[in-house]
């Protein structure tokens, strides 16, 4: 895989052809994730995520293309994964 900066300073990874960017967005914050899983989603870089929120946004934008979808985050002093609530 190959990470390539992007003009707002995101990192884009490219694979098969395909750019994939996972951004979390908390209040007025955005949180740039390397990975979703169904429970949690890891930092791309460590933060502490020091609010919980019921209106967290999660987007996925693949190929420019941008969906986003509604989730519950926990706040939290780990550095590396933001947990997902239900």
């Amino acid at each position: 895989m190959d990470e390539q900066p992007q003009q707002d300073g995101a990192v884009a990874i490219d694979s098969y052809s395909t750019t994939v960017r996972l951004i979390l967005h908390v209040g007025d914050k955005q949180y740039e994730l390397a990975d979703v899983g169904p429970f949690d989603a890891r930092l791309r870089k460590p933060q502490v995520l020091l609010e919980r929120s019921d209106r967290a946004i999660l987007e996925i934008i693949v190929d420019g293309r941008s969906e986003r979808k509604r989730v519950k985050v926990s706040a939290s002093d780990e550095r590396h994964r933001i947990r997902f609530l239900s």
